[in-house]
């Protein structure tokens, strides 16, 4: 899988979790109370450290 499609499905995996399939806001509740720019920042900071996890386990495997 490449990697912008890695994103892509971590970024679209957690807007819908987020906005429709929590419909009870038992997961995402704490941060919806949040501003925007929280959101945004928690959503950014996510999608990073996916990133650097992919990277790295990616690393890992395609050089053994």
């Amino acid at each position: 899988m490449g990697f912008v499609t890695f994103l892509v499905v971590i970024l679209v995996a957690s807007i819908v979790d987020f906005l429709w399939l929590d419909t009870e806001s038992k997961r995402w509740n704490w941060l919806k109370n949040g501003s925007k720019r929280q959101q945004l920042g928690f959503f950014l900071f996510f999608i990073g450290a996916s990133s650097i996890l992919y990277i790295l386990f990616g690393v890992n495997f395609l050089n053994s």
